[in-house]
C-alpha cells in the first residue's frame, strides 16, 4: 500500500524500462526434491508449499512433476492466466513452479525485492492486463512476447535498495498493528 504513495509521487522521475531489458526467462526443470511455490493476487510468490488445511480447500497437483520447473530466490514468477490481475511476484526461496506458470531471470540492473513491490503496482498491473490477450477476461494470458513489453518506471538499484527498506518496515509495522487490532478484537 505504502509504495503505491511512494511510487505514484516519484514514479515519474524514473527510467521507464521495458521488462525484456531486465529479465530473461528461465526455463529449468525442476525437481522432487523441491518445494512447490504458487502465486497469490494477493499476496504474490508464497514463501513455500501451501497447506491445504490453511488454504481451507484440497489442492490437486499432477503426480508427475517432470514438467515442473526450478525457481531460485529472486526469480520473477508470474501466473500467465492470472498476471493481469496481480499474480505476479518474485521468489524468496528456491522451489519449482507449475508448468503454467512463467518464471524470469532478474539483470543487475534491478533489485529483486524492490520489483516484488513495483511490479504489482495498479499502474503495472494495469498494463499487463492491456497486454494479456484472450477470448474473454476470464481466457487472457500473459505470455512472455507480452511480458517484456510491459514498461515498469526504475529507480537506480541504490534508491531500489533504500526504498525496499523502508517499505519493508513499514509493512512490518502494519502487519504488526493488525495482529493488535485482531487479539483486541478477540
Amino acid at each position: 500500500m505504502c509504495l503505491f504513495f511512494l511510487t505514484q509521487r516519484f514514479a515519474h522521475f524514473w527510467e521507464q524500462r521495458k521488462l525484456g531489458h531486465l529479465y530473461i526467462e528461465r526455463n529449468e526443470r525442476g525437481n522432487d526434491n523441491l518445494q512447490i511455490l504458487s502465486v497469490s493476487i494477493h499476496t504474490g510468490v508464497s514463501d513455500g508449499a501451501l497447506d491445504e488445511d490453511a488454504l481451507g480447500k484440497f489442492v490437486k497437483r499432477s503426480e508427475n512433476k517432470s514438467t515442473y520447473k526450478h525457481v531460485y530466490s529472486g526469480d520473477l514468477i508470474f501466473n500467465m492466466m492470472r498476471a493481469w490481475q496481480g499474480a505476479i511476484g518474485v521468489a524468496k526461496n528456491e522451489g519449482m513452479i507449475s508448468p503454467a506458470y512463467i518464471s524470469a531471470i532478474p539483470n543487475d540492473e534491478v533489485y529483486p525485492l524492490f520489483m516484488d513491490y513495483a511490479l504489482r503496482r495498479d499502474s503495472t498491473i494495469s498494463e499487463i492486463n492491456n497486454l494479456s490477450y484472450g477470448v474473454t477476461d476470464f481466457r487472457k494470458r500473459l505470455y512472455w512476447d507480452s511480458f517484456i513489453k510491459v514498461k515498469c518506471a526504475v529507480p537506480s538499484i541504490e534508491e531500489q535498495k533504500k526504498i525496499y527498506c523502508v517499505l519493508k518496515r513499514l509493512d512490518t509495522l502494519i502487519t504488526l498493528h493488525q495482529r493488535e487490532i485482531e487479539y483486541i478484537q478477540k
